[in-house]
């Protein structure tokens, strides 16, 4: 999503989402520094979009640091625990 808000949208453009859910858009929006208005017609969504955004505003770029290298040390214990390797150090 981030790569397509980068695409249409103009230096110092706004991104307007008529059906934001729960915020996708306007979190990439965020990361790649945009103005974001997001319309939603359901209350429970709009909490949850509201708390991502939030999220993102505070947190930006340092957040996907810290998801990715949890995403990697996750594939890596995968792959220690396909390879049988854990069942050798009795921590299956």
């Amino acid at each position: 999503m981030r790569w397509l808000v980068r695409l249409v949208t103009p230096p110092n453009g706004v991104v307007v989402d008529p059906f934001a859910g729960s915020g996708s858009t306007g979190c990439a929006a965020i990361l790649e520094g945009f103005r974001f208005v997001g319309i939603e017609l359901e209350a429970e969504y709009v909490k949850i979009a509201q708390a991502r955004l939030d999220f993102w505003r505070e947190h930006g770029e340092e957040a996907l640091r810290i998801v990715a290298a949890a995403e990697a040390a996750e594939q890596t214990r995968e792959t220690i625990r396909e390879s049988g390797q854990l069942d050798l150090l009795g921590i299956a």
